[in-house]
């Protein structure tokens, strides 16, 4: 919002002190201009965020860095996994992590 405030004084004044017609006319549109942006503000519905979106986005977000954290786990330590023959186990963690956000995902992105 200040720099929306700088820009348009500053515009005007520059237009004064270069052209003063110029800054007239600009003057005369920036009630239309103001009004068409408080218009595309107020009812832009990319703006709209509801609670459940937020929660779900921290939700989706939680459980794919939880299945993040299991990758990464089982990469760096293969060996010991196999070993003990836990791979079936991880694998199961991981494709829970990844339902659970796949489903707040597509309730979220479903009409």
């Amino acid at each position: 919002m200040l720099e929306a405030g700088f820009s348009l004084f500053g515009g005007i004044g520059f237009g004064f002190y270069f052209c003063w017609q110029m800054a007239i006319c600009a003057l005369g549109a920036m009630p239309i201009i103001v009004i068409s942006s408080w218009v595309n503000y107020k009812f832009d519905p990319s703006r709209r965020t509801k609670k459940k979106d937020v929660l779900a986005d921290k939700a989706e977000e939680n459980s794919k860095s939880e299945s993040d954290l299991i990758a990464d786990d089982a990469i760096m330590n293969y060996k010991t996994i196999a070993s003990f023959g836990s791979d079936e186990i991880i694998v199961e963690e991981y494709s829970k992590l990844l339902d659970a956000g796949a489903k707040s995902h597509a309730n979220k992105h479903m009409l």
